[in-house]
């Protein structure tokens, strides 16, 4: 079915794009711009990336969930129903990252801690890794709201079929700022060390939530005609 194929392509490969273009930025991000400050630097930035793993990897789930519900009742007729669940899932999203936010900042020595030490790493060493990595859990903790924003708009955009223009913001945000920013911080603020990485990639992500957020606010996702009306897709079928 050359028509459904073709809407398949039209609606998901903005999102493919979107999802492709964030993981090669953000290899890029922790492989060569925080690598560039070693092998110290660059266990201090896993480490805090750990624990944004452990934050975001359940928004999405809370995402995937805002997606359905979105599509379900846009499909129903029921605009009204989808932006209230979407804000409730905001609400929860929010809520979520926003606590694992607070933990990351009062707890991000005794965190850092269980990737640091160990049997084998010299005690200095592991003192260094925490000593980078509590500048860069600040970092973190300080964008769990927007990255929290920027997943359940972007899922309830996809939900309601507006996907070209949140894909192309990825896109164009995450290279001139994860890669882009990082890079410039690197090259003429070399004094922030790693942390120079980190404020590019939470500036990108602050910028991502609050376009999002705008987006959706904006409605322009009401008018998308996602399918076909039964009529008229009735009326295409049987003219085959």
């Amino acid at each position: 079915d050359l028509d459904a194929i073709r809407d398949l392509v039209r609606l998901g490969m903005p999102a493919a794009l979107q999802s492709g273009s964030e993981l090669v930025t953000w290899a890029i991000f922790m492989t060569v711009l925080v690598g560039k400050f070693g092998d110290v630097a660059l266990s201090a930035g896993w480490s805090t990336l750990r624990y944004v793993h452990v934050s975001f990897m359940p928004a999405y789930g809370f995402g995937i969930a805002i997606t359905s519900l979105v599509g379900k009742h846009i499909g129903a007729g029921r605009h009204d129903l989808a932006a209230d669940r979407a804000r409730v899932g905001l609400l929860m999203t929010v809520g979520y990252m926003a606590a694992c936010g607070l933990l990351i900042l009062a707890f991000r020595e005794p965190m850092l801690s269980v990737f640091a030490r160990g049997p084998n790493t010299p005690p200095e060493v592991a003192d260094e890794v925490i000593a980078i990595g509590k500048t860069l859990m600040v970092a973190a903790a300080l964008f769990q709201v927007f990255d929290a924003a920027g997943i359940v708009f972007a899922s309830a955009l996809r939900g309601a079929g507006d996907t070209f223009w949140p894909g192309v913001l990825t896109v164009v945000l995450s290279w001139a700022l994860i890669v882009g920013g990082g890079w410039a911080l690197v090259e003429f603020a070399p004094g922030l060390g790693p942390l120079g990485p980190w404020i590019a990639a939470s500036a990108y992500i602050v910028a991502l939530g609050v376009l999002l957020g705008v987006r959706w606010q904006r409605g322009a996702w009401r008018s998308i005609q996602v399918l076909e009306p039964p009529a008229e897709e009735a009326a295409r079928l049987a003219r085959r």
